[in-house]
């Protein structure tokens, strides 16, 4: 079904449903939670989708997000949900939860923002599991991998991103003794980027704007550069 002129819809609950071949162009999401429901070849076009739950047993398969928005702080992706050979194409996803979420053989391109991937080491959270994913073409912004996430076939943005070797955790465990050391705004940052749930993440994935925003001072960017230097990926 095409949607060529705006339609809306607010708090609907699409449970046990299927959907193939259905095109949904601009359209706004509102409150909308997809349950139980499987879509498959479908397209959605200049979509906008406002504290969502599209996961929750739901899976997509070939499907297409074009120019869409994804924002609210009640959004997910999560819930048991698959994402197998999926593309979401010049795409903005915000504060969304992506527990529980499993993508396969997917792209994405556009805006990711306000994100925390989880992996297996961070119970009771559900890991997000990524399998030959191609984030080349996204930016990132505050976006945070923890705890063990996969992302051996994960192919990271081409910009905007440092990422770090960090075996046995001996990296995140070096920025929190270096933290340990120092006071005020220059410990801060070295104590986030050491956190314990950073351990068993390897390798690390700090994109630019959270390293701009944190290493505040000269102090705290010098003593971060010299230990990260001998984990540069």
């Amino acid at each position: 079904m095409t949607r060529n002129q705006r339609q809306k819809f607010k708090d609907v609950r699409w449970q046990d449903r299927s959907f193939r071949g259905d095109r949904f162009e601009n359209a706004f999401f509102s409150g909308a939670v997809f349950q139980n429901a499987s879509f498959t070849d479908c397209v959605f076009h200049d979509c906008d989708f406002k504290n969502c739950y599209i996961g929750f047993g739901t899976s997509f398969r070939r499907c297409r997000w074009e120019r869409c928005d994804f924002i609210g702080p009640y959004s997910s992706f999560g819930g048991a949900s698959e994402f197998t050979d999926c593309a979401f194409l010049q795409t903005l996803i915000s504060d969304a939860s992506m527990e529980g979420a499993v993508f396969r053989s997917c792209s994405m391109s556009g805006r990711l923002t306000s994100l925390i991937f989880y992996g297996p080491d961070c119970p009771p959270a559900r890991p997000t599991v990524f399998s030959e994913v191609d984030m080349r073409k996204a930016s990132f912004h505050e976006v945070d991998f923890r705890c063990a996430v996969d992302l051996s076939s994960v192919l990271l943005p081409e910009s905007g991103v440092r990422v770090f070797r960090n075996p046995s955790g001996a990296l995140s465990r070096g920025l929190r003794a270096a933290g340990e050391t120092l006071t005020g705004e220059d410990r801060i940052p070295l104590v986030v980027f050491g956190a314990e749930f950073y351990d068993s993440q390897d390798p690390l994935v700090f994109d630019q704007p959270i390293l701009s925003e944190l290493l505040a001072t000269a102090k705290a960017r010098e003593v971060f550069e010299q230990i990260v230097a001998p984990y540069a990926a």
